[in-house]
């Protein structure tokens, strides 16, 4: 059977003609794409962060922080042998730097997961102490997607062998400055709540460990105060 025709309206005249998607727009359902996760990262993030927690795809969000790690491992396992190699050498042991490379390859390949799901679940315990009312696996796509900028790490490596080592030290700090700004907008959007509470959700964190840190250390200097006064002198009254 035929479809039927459309009806015209109760008030006569011509029926109306279906809505028509805005340009751009995505279908109801489809996920960004890899390469739209990556360009969207960079130069409409907002958009891109909120199309994320809107419509997660773990798998391509773990695809783009597949190619940083790569990256990056890459260039780190290249420049990290001849550097180890060039200090073993300084040192007067001559060794090849291409057996350190897998090593490092490996590490720079395997840390950045690591990395990822430790501050996905910490991100998402403080985020929901502080009211977020959004499900674990939008943060956990976009903090995957946030690492893009990293990517930019190996020329900055590249950068600061070649040309400067304090150049790629700026350039590494920029690069982070902008992975914390990507995170707070992957954290609010995946979460639901304001841009301080996602400031916030990133900085108690790091608050909380500074405070640990000086604890421990505080702790820690006046368990060893009676031990450390004896190597000072004339802390200890000479014994008769």
């Amino acid at each position: 059977m035929g479809a039927a025709p459309p009806q015209p309206p109760p008030g006569g005249g011509e029926p109306a003609a279906p809505a028509e998607p805005a340009a751009g727009a995505l279908p109801e359902g489809a996920p960004l794409g890899v390469l739209e996760l990556m360009y969207g990262a960079l130069f409409s993030p907002v958009v891109t962060f909120r199309e994320v927690a809107a419509r997660p795809h773990l798998g391509r969000a773990l695809a783009v922080l597949a190619v940083v790690a790569v990256v990056n491992a890459t260039v780190g396992a290249i420049s990290g042998g001849r550097e180890f190699a060039a200090g073993m050498a300084g040192a007067g042991i001559p060794v090849s730097g291409a057996g350190f490379g897998p090593v490092v390859f490996l590490f720079g390949l395997v840390g950045p997961f690591l990395f990822w799901y430790l501050q996905t679940a910490i991100f998402y315990l403080t985020g929901v102490l502080l009211g977020g009312r959004g499900a674990i696996r939008p943060l956990m796509a976009g903090l995957a997607v946030a690492a893009m900028p990293q990517v930019f790490s190996a020329p900055a490596a590249l950068v600061s062998t070649a040309v400067h080592r304090g150049l790629g030290v700026w350039f590494s700090v920029g690069l982070g400055i902008w992975v914390v700004v990507l995170s707070c907008l992957a954290v609010r959007e995946a979460l639901h709540f304001s841009t301080g509470r996602a400031i916030a959700t990133l900085a108690l964190p790091l608050l909380a460990i500074v405070v640990l840190m000086a604890g421990a250390a505080i702790a820690l200097a006046l368990a060893f105060f009676p031990l450390i006064r004896q190597f000072v002198p004339g802390s200890v009254p000479p014994i008769p």
